[in-house]
């Protein structure tokens, strides 16, 4: 994508930057996104525009947050046509008012692979277009209507299991690698990963409050499946993770 000016944020500024790419040579069919930027970003969008000037939306994360980045696939595809052209929006703040500053005071931010330089990236998930393709599932899982999603008490980015013995917090998911576990419970509780083969390939012992893991390097990216064990050596029902390495 094309920036409109280089990727330099000054201290005690708030900086919005815009990338283009278009027109695309071909109809297309993306099936998910991940933006990805470091601290000092606040907000990132994308969206295509069509010859005939429609909008498709593509993400809008109007609060970003490094620590929960990951990859977001559609429940159902987004065909792009010919001739159209992406774009991509972000804001920076590096003033005192941002929570995530890398340094106790602002300082000049330019473009880096440091986590405290900054990026503007968007990989996306796409192949030519097949007739067809606008009737794929993806994602078959139960989502939330829209109003409810953007309530402050939700995160679509997270899993939640919850019974009378014990609640956990479990994301981002899908996941790079990391996992973020907020345990709501007073005592350790194990739990354990599997494979579509049912087989265990990962386990751990969860302390009570927010706990943070890596998952093996070896695992390959794919569908995976966890669960806690909860008294009397009864396992929760087990809930999808994604895993993109």
């Amino acid at each position: 994508m094309g920036m409109d000016r280089p990727l330099f944020i000054p201290a005690n500024t708030r900086q919005s930057f815009k990338q283009t790419f278009g027109p695309v040579p071909l109809k297309v069919t993306v099936t998910g996104i991940a933006p990805h930027a470091h601290l000092i970003c606040e907000s990132m969008r994308a969206y295509a525009t069509t010859l005939e000037g429609d909008t498709i939306p593509l993400i809008d994360i109007p609060h970003w947050d490094f620590e929960w980045q990951g990859f977001y696939q559609f429940q159902k595809p987004v065909i792009i046509p010919q001739g159209a052209t992406l774009h991509g929006e972000a804001t920076y703040n590096n003033t005192v008012s941002n929570p995530h500053l890398p340094e106790d005071i602002p300082i000049d931010v330019s473009v880096g692979e440091a986590t405290t330089d900054e990026m503007m990236l968007f990989f996306l998930s796409l192949s030519i277009y097949e007739v067809g393709d606008e009737d794929m599932i993806i994602d078959t899982s139960a989502h939330k209507m829209h109003f409810e999603q953007c309530l402050t008490t939700t995160n679509i980015s997270t899993n939640v299991i919850e019974t009378q013995e014990v609640a956990m917090v479990l994301g981002p998911n899908p996941t790079f690698g990391p996992l973020y576990v907020d345990l709501r419970s007073d005592r350790v509780t194990p739990i354990f990963l599997y494979d579509l083969m049912g087989r265990l390939v990962w386990t751990e012992h969860l302390l009570p409050g927010l706990s943070r893991f890596e998952l093996p390097p070896g695992l390959p990216s794919g569908v995976y499946f966890y669960s806690l064990k909860a008294d009397q050596g009864k396992h929760h029902e087990k809930k999808k993770l994604i895993l993109i390495r």
